[in-house]
């Protein structure tokens, strides 16, 4: 059965006995983490072993509820919780170690054994799992290292925390706000579809939207996708046809993070849902691994509606733009850059 490992850590300028204190509180984990809601409690505080914990976290486009009950507590040091519930029972351990009086190392480790129809998707849950908690500890860092706010206490960072990440961008100096500063990308898009139902099961089960206004059998719906500060809407509206003049009649492109790239095309076939070459692409038929735009640079994969909008995965990648590659695969791009790093 396939197992989902997956530890993360990083470097937080606080002594540890802080740091420790603040992440080991379950009150404060919806401050820090980014996918949890809320938190109750199912005994007594304060959180010692047998303590158990009910989390309500978003995940994957989903609802989550699960009750973990603390197996392991070294304070100061480890603390190790399970639960046993859901398509994924989990195993999430915390550690800190002092590097300095003043800095300490904390790691994160989630393990579990995906059950039912979410262990074949072992390979992407742990793609995501790792994403989640690197800025599950980005965020536990900004906090706890926030000058201005000194230590945080609990339940103080709710007023901040998750909202002010999201602002940072907007706080920036006054070029921020100069005319080609003032938005923050798109917000909503609408869709022509022949069957409002139909395109509400697409775009929830297979990429993680939820319904937000609206409902199957009537002329429109709403859908949200929430993904820690981001938000953005999909408006899907019912029409009699859908005529497609050209390819660039409708096309939306949904970003994703470099280290997740691989997982796409294997993600969307689990799904039922097969990459195709795009309609103005020098290739045509069905796509096997991402393609390069090498002037951005940047991997792709296609992919149609139920209507035929032409819909994209894309990741900047972190190297250097190359003009001259032009939409080739991305086993070729990482041949090239391996063989140009070695010289």
């Amino acid at each position: 059965m396939a197992i989902v490992d997956v530890s993360t850590e990083i470097v937080i300028a606080r002594p540890r006995h802080e740091v420790a204190r603040y992440a080991a509180d379950p009150d404060n984990v919806p401050e820090w983490y980014v996918n949890i809601r809320s938190v109750q409690w199912k005994t007594d505080r304060p959180a010692v072993l047998g303590s158990q914990v009910a989390f309500v976290a978003h995940f994957l486009g989903r609802r989550l509820e699960h009750t973990y009950e603390i197996v392991e507590l070294i304070p100061g040091e480890k603390l190790v919780m399970r639960t046993a519930q859901g398509p994924f029972p989990m195993e999430t351990t915390y550690t800190w170690a002092a590097i300095s009086e003043s800095s300490t190392l904390m790691s994160l480790r989630n393990r579990g054994r995906p059950a039912g129809f979410s262990a074949l998707l072992a390979p992407l849950l742990a793609l995501m799992v790792r994403r989640a908690t690197r800025k599950d500890l980005a965020l536990l860092k900004r906090l706890l290292e926030d000058e201005s706010a000194a230590f945080p206490k609990p339940n103080e960072t709710a007023r901040r925390g998750k909202a002010d990440l999201g602002r940072e961008v907007s706080e920036k100096p006054s070029e921020a706000s100069s005319p080609i500063h003032f938005h923050h990308g798109l917000y909503e898009v609408h869709l022509a579809v022949t069957d409002v139902g139909r395109s509400i099961d697409f775009y929830v089960e297979k990429l993680g939207f939820e319904l937000g206004f609206g409902g199957r059998d009537g002329p429109s719906a709403l859908l949200r996708f929430i993904d820690g500060d981001t938000r953005w809407m999909l408006g899907l509206f019912q029409v009699d046809s859908v005529t497609r003049r050209h390819a660039a009649d409708c096309h939306i492109s949904f970003r994703i993070s470099e280290e997740d790239i691989d997982g796409m095309i294997p993600y969307l076939r689990e799904r039922g849902v097969e990459a195709i070459h795009p309609p103005t692409a020098p290739q045509q038929g069905p796509m096997y691994e991402p393609m390069v735009h090498g002037w951005m640079p940047a991997a792709a994969v296609f992919f149609v509606d139920p209507d035929g909008h032409l819909l994209e995965l894309i990741a900047d990648l972190s190297d250097e733009p190359r003009p001259d590659f032009q939409y080739r695969s991305l086993s070729e791009w990482r041949t090239l850059v391996d063989s140009e790093r070695r010289v």
